[in-house]
C-alpha cells in the first residue's frame, strides 16, 4: 500500500500546481481508491471523464461514465447511477469506436438488470461483455462477466454451477 500512497501523494501535489491530464487523473483515481480514499477517487474519475469529453475522446469518456455508474450502483444510488449510464450509452454510441469500454458498460447494465429482477437480460449482457473481453484480450472484463454469469446461475437456482463458476473466477488470476 505504501507504493500507492506515494503515487497518490505525488499526483495530488502535481495536481495542485497544474491540473492533471485525464490519463493521470485515472492514475490518481486508482491510487486514491487503493488507499481507501473513495471520495477523492470518485472526484478524480469525474474530472478525468470531463477531460476526455473536452478532448472528444468519447470512448474513454463513456467508459469512465460506466465506471462511475457502477460505483454509484454499488453504493445504492440508483438514480445517479442511471444518469451516468445514460451518459455512458450516449457517449459510447457517439464514439462509434469499438473497445472494452462497451463491455464494462454492459457489466453495469447487467448488474442493473439483476437488481431489477430481469435475470435473462442480465445473462445476455454478461455473455456479450465476456465476448467483448475475449475479442479485446481483457482478462479482467472476461472474469467479471463470468462472475456475473455465476450470480445469474445462482439467481436461477442453479447454485452448484453458479458457485463453481465463482470459484473458477476467484482462482483465474487474470488467466
Amino acid at each position: 500500500m505504501a507504493g500507492w500512497k506515494v503515487i497518490y501523494e505525488e499526483l495530488s501535489e502535481i495536481d495542485k500546481v497544474s491540473p492533471l491530464e485525464p490519463a493521470k487523473l485515472l492514475e490518481l483515481a486508482t491510487s486514491a481508491y487503493l488507499i481507501g480514499k473513495d471520495n477523492e477517487s470518485f472526484a478524480a474519475l469525474v474530472r478525468a471523464h470531463q477531460g476526455f469529453v473536452q478532448r472528444r475522446d468519447l470512448r474513454q469518456a463513456g467508459g469512465i461514465a460506466a465506471r462511475l455508474a457502477s460505483i454509484l450502483l454499488s453504493t445504492g444510488d440508483a438514480a445517479q447511477s442511471a444518469g451516468w449510464m445514460a451518459r455512458a450509452a450516449r457517449l459510447l454510441d457517439e464514439s462509434g469506436d469499438p473497445g472494452v469500454e462497451q463491455g464494462y458498460f454492459l457489466l453495469t447494465a447487467a448488474r442493473q438488470s439483476l437488481v431489477a429482477g430481469h435475470v435473462a437480460e442480465a445473462e445476455s449482457q454478461f455473455a456479450e461483455a465476456a465476448d467483448i473481453g475475449e475479442r479485446f484480450g481483457d482478462a479482467d472484463l472476461m472474469n467479471l462477466a463470468r462472475q456475473g454469469h455465476g450470480r445469474v446461475l445462482i439467481e436461477r437456482g442453479d447454485v452448484q454451477r453458479g458457485v463453481a463458476l465463482l470459484d473458477e473466477v476467484m482462482v483465474a488470476g487474470g488467466c
